[in-house]
């Protein structure tokens, strides 16, 4: 879910937050008897997906330009755009380190980096940077959110579970139509 909320393909989702938090509860608590998973591997899995998500996005952005971020972006969220791109333009670095922290700056500035030229070799180390701090952050939280009352933790992870299946069935659904649509709409 990381992954695929900082995708630039596919544009709906439940935040990364929420993923990355859930992979904490997973390690810890309650859950931890239930999965055999540790808190080191879930933070590396969660940067990972992170670091990986925007590499592509930035990817995405530096051979196809802007307009991959689409429609919406470009023309209903305009005012966004321009202050992401000035805030890029003055402080890259900064930039680049925040963006991982508002949804916004997530899905647009991986790209918006790639279709201004800023050099990957120069994006990686600060995306990095705010990517190791955003899911020490997360997954820590939810490692002590899987401590507490274990019904709250139950329930919490059967709302999150139902909304990754609805997320998918979504996703889905709206590809298959995107697909039959054509060209024209």
């Amino acid at each position: 879910m990381v992954f695929k909320e900082g995708s630039v393909l596919l544009r709906i989702g439940l935040p990364a937050e929420l993923a990355a938090m859930f992979g904490g509860v997973m390690a810890g608590g309650a859950m931890a008897s239930r999965f055999d998973v540790s808190l080191g591997r879930m933070f590396v899995v969660v940067l990972v997906s992170a670091i990986m998500s925007d590499g592509i996005a930035y990817q995405v952005g530096h051979q196809f330009g802007s307009a991959t971020l689409g429609y919406r972006v470009l023309i209903v969220r305009r005012e966004r755009l321009l202050a992401a791109h000035r805030s890029l333009a003055r402080r890259p670095c900064l930039a680049i380190v925040l963006s991982r922290f508002t949804l916004f700056g997530r899905r647009v500035l991986p790209t918006l980096a790639g279709a201004t030229g800023i050099p990957y070799r120069r994006f990686l180390p600060w995306n990095a940077l705010g990517n190791v701090i955003w899911s020490c952050a997360l997954v820590a939280v939810g490692y002590q959110l899987g401590y507490m009352d274990r019904d709250v933790v139950n329930v919490s992870a059967a709302v999150f579970l139902l909304g990754v299946v609805l997320v998918v069935v979504v996703d889905a659904a709206l590809w298959r139509l995107r697909s039959h649509a054509g060209p024209g709409g």
